[in-house]
């Protein structure tokens, strides 16, 4: 690694160069990224129908949006057996309804995979992009590319913080409800991503000073939209849809029975948050997330891992096993500001 010189920003902080950015918006993909995108994409797409149609598929997820997409597209309302409830009173989940057009053409779970399929897919061009923004080689820049986003949430909010990199704040806005529209509880990774443009705008470098203005701007739309979708999800859709329980709570009745308890909880009783984040299990969790990682992680480039403290703390407080894995979709939100961490650290002693 090359020497960092002396005159260093303090430490947890950001650094972009200004080194010809509208040359970096100009370079086309190279033809082995985007090799690489449509053979996993399509290798994702045939491995997931195979495994339908061997009975391996994750049934019951896939029961319920099946059913709910069929229902919305005809017409009808979007109550699913499997779960009891009108399929907004699951996890706020908007996004449902415009996926339903694709059901209007051929009613098939196919289109589930082919769209999970291309999300995980093109997500590699969003880590590349990151990279190249940062003025990474290519080759570095494609070998991080391979690290996949896992996620289509996460390929959304991968490309949001390209898009504000770059300071397009109307493609970060409608990505930014993308996600919000996949789930409530992406609301709390969303402000937490807005904490961190907050906190990194100081350190963001261009000479007229907008890149600044723009992450600003950016971070208080992020915070904003964030904080106002948790409150309409909790407090309208979920409740009129789901009367009486928000099913993520049942994970953390140890805190509380609402979600009002549980911050209680969290405010005035910390022991009690600390007694349920200090165990083993947490441990072992941490050890999973972050060790394959070390490699690509140093002291000053830890602030983008700011947005994944509220999905953290999630997992963390979360009284089910599948909140402590890598198996499960819970640590998803976690994993974009990863790899931002990393590209930022090789962008350092690059």
């Amino acid at each position: 690694m090359s020497r960092e010189p002396e005159n260093t920003l303090p430490d947890a902080v950001e650094t972009r160069t200004t080194e010809a950015p509208a040359v970096r918006s100009r370079e086309p993909l190279p033809a082995r990224l985007v090799f690489i995108v449509i053979a996993a994409a399509l290798v994702l797409f045939v491995a997931s129908i195979a495994r339908h149609m061997l009975f391996k598929s994750a049934s019951f997820d896939l029961g319920i949006f099946d059913q709910a997409l069929y229902l919305i597209s005809r017409g009808e309302t979007p109550f699913v057996t499997l779960t009891g409830f009108h399929i907004l009173g699951d996890h706020a989940a908007i996004v449902f309804y415009p996926i339903s057009i694709l059901y209007r053409i051929m009613p098939t779970p196919y289109w589930l995979f082919a769209i999970q399929s291309a999300a995980l897919s093109s997500g590699a061009i969003a880590l590349y992009l990151l990279s190249r923004e940062r003025n990474l080689s290519q080759n570095v820049a494609i070998a991080l590319a391979n690290l996949g986003s896992r996620s289509a949430e996460a390929t959304a909010i991968l490309f949001a913080v390209l898009a504000i990199d770059k300071g397009r704040v109307t493609v970060f806005l409608a990505l930014l409800l993308l996600t919000l529209s996949c789930k409530a509880a992406f609301s709390l990774t969303i402000v937490g991503m807005g904490i961190w443009l907050l906190l990194s705008a100081p350190f963001r470098h261009a000479p007229d000073g907008a890149a600044d203005r723009r992450r600003i701007a950016a971070g208080v739309i992020a915070i904003i939209l964030g904080v106002s979708w948790f409150w309409i999800a909790s407090r309208h859709i979920l409740a009129a849809y789901n009367p009486g329980i928000i099913s993520a709570l049942v994970h953390f009745k140890h805190l509380g029975d609402s979600p009002g308890e549980i911050l209680a909880s969290l405010i005035f009783d910390p022991g009690r948050a600390l007694a349920a984040v200090a165990t083993l299990r947490n441990l072992e969790y941490l050890a999973l997330l972050i060790v394959p990682m070390l490699w690509g992680l140093s002291r000053r480039s830890l602030l983008p891992l700011t947005a994944a403290l509220p999905a953290l703390a999630l997992n963390l407080l979360g009284a089910q096993g599948a909140y402590k894995d890598l198996v499960h979709h819970y640590s998803l939100p976690i994993l974009p500001f990863l790899y931002i961490a990393v590209i930022e650290t090789l962008a350092r002693n690059s």
